[in-house]
């Protein structure tokens, strides 16, 4: 299956224009305003650029739903504080080179200044998939891309490594529940507050729209038989619900 994505403007400093190859792994992540469960697309993409613009297709390697708990944790479409970035797109690759996208959200700032050079994102319940942590295992690299509501976006990538020290899981307890890991970025890179435009999120409001209940698009995701369906929704439903109410 190929996407396109066109229409994407790039306006940075010199110093930070992207260098595309013709073919490179790549990442795709859509969040639904309002739904907040988002679409993690992962493939080869290619880029044809004209001047600043680039148009990107990506052919699809591998896809599926996201839950809402980052993006819930965040309260994503309630803040008001253009200074807070609490939430972001954590990107990390395999040995491979195959990357993957995963949101995290917190109800602060998403990220803890360790030292000049260190900076902790916290790990909270998810998908139970880990993809991530096993990729900075393998590759002990990562970057997180940092946005909020206003279309401001941070940027900070380097070494990275995955700690359990009590001591700063307790440090970023939320309702009085540590994370259940750190993921520590040894700061390469950082780009802050650049003028990136974000446009799925700036001055964005939701709209209540038609859309498949999520419980529904997964209990199809998982089953093609039309009975196995039906049996399958509440069960999804449920589990959809409790796992909402363990953000922590």
């Amino acid at each position: 299956m190929q996407l396109a994505v066109q229409g994407i403007n790039v306006s940075a400093s010199e110093p930070f224009q992207p260098v595309l190859s013709n073919k490179l792994q790549g990442s795709l992540y859509f969040l639904i305003p309002d739904i907040d469960h988002g679409l993690r697309v992962n493939g080869v993409i290619c880029s044809t650029q004209t001047g600043s613009t680039c148009q990107l297709s990506i052919t699809v390697e591998s896809a599926y739903m996201q839950c809402a708990r980052a993006a819930t944790r965040a309260q994503l479409w309630a803040n008001n504080n253009p200074d807070i970035f609490n939430y972001g797109l954590l990107l990390t690759h395999n040995w491979s080179g195959k990357s993957e996208i995963s949101p995290k959200g917190e109800p602060t700032d998403l990220i803890y200044q360790l030292n000049e050079r260190q900076w902790a994102i916290p790990e909270r319940p998810g998908n139970k998939v880990a993809i991530s942590l096993r990729n900075i295992l393998q590759t002990g690299k990562a970057a997180i891309l940092l946005l909020n509501q206003f279309g401001h976006a941070k940027y900070i990538s380097g070494a990275c490594f995955i700690s359990d020290q009590p001591e700063l899981l307790s440090s970023m307890s939320v309702q009085k529940k540590p994370a259940l890991l750190a993921t520590v970025i040894e700061q390469e890179t950082q780009l802050s507050d650049q003028p990136f435009q974000v446009p799925m999120l700036k001055n964005s409001t939701p709209q209540k729209i038609e859309l498949t209940d999520f419980s529904k698009a997964m209990s199809q995701h998982l089953h093609r038989s039309n009975t196995i369906k039906k049996l399958l929704q509440p069960v999804v439903t449920l589990a959809t619900k409790i796992d909402m109410k363990h953000l922590y």
